[in-house]
């Protein structure tokens, strides 16, 4: 459940910030913010409650909207 709840609250931060930022509702970065909020939660996914999923999942998806910012 956790990881499920990371992966929801990564996608939806990297989707809602494209569109704050870049004014365009682009599906590939939902699917990479999913990514992101997965691989954010791996290692501590037993030991985090929902809370702290969903806090892990936005922390994931910024950094990789920074991230990604930083690269272009």
């Amino acid at each position: 459940m956790n990881t499920t709840i990371s992966a929801a609250a990564g996608g939806l931060t990297v989707f809602g910030l494209t569109m704050l930022i870049d004014h365009v509702e682009c599906i590939s970065s939902l699917s990479n913010g999913l990514l992101a909020g997965l691989v954010s939660i791996t290692a501590g996914c037993d030991s985090s409650n929902a809370y702290w999923s969903i806090a892990i999942g936005i922390i994931g998806g910024c950094v990789f909207t920074g991230s990604i910012r930083l690269v272009k």
